[in-house]
This record gives C-alpha cells, structure tokens and sequence, in this order.
C-alpha cells in the first residue's frame, strides 16, 4: 500500500519478506513501513503508526516547499 502524497510504503507480509525496495523508495524521501501479517491483530496500532508517518511527511513537505 502506499500513501503517494504523503510519501509512505506500507508492506504487510509474511516473515522473511524481500527488503530489496527500501533503500531504493528512502532514497527518493520514501518512509518504509513494514509489518509481519502473523504480528498484526486490530490493526490498530499499526493505523496510529502509518497516519503519524504520513502526518509529519506532509508537513515536511510544506515546509520544504515553502522555502
């Protein structure tokens, strides 16, 4: 899943999970979120996690754009 605006990729994913994206998404501002799908219960949690990391990519990107 991703947040394009906010710039945030969710992978949820069994253990074991290929990791070869991430450095390539950080590179480009990208915050990478991944959860093991054994892990999550609600998710809840993991809700709160993603809003706050697309939260503060968003005002970043405000200020940065405001400069």
């Amino acid at each position: 899943m991703a947040f394009v605006k906010g710039k945030v990729a969710v992978f949820v994913e069994p253990k074991g999970s290929d990791m070869t994206m991430d450095s390539k998404l950080r590179a480009k501002g990208w915050t990478v979120l991944r959860y093991n799908e054994e892990d999550i219960t609600d998710g809840a949690e993991q809700g709160e996690e993603i809003a706050k990391a697309v939260k503060e990519n968003l005002k970043a990107a405000k200020k940065k754009k405001k400069r």
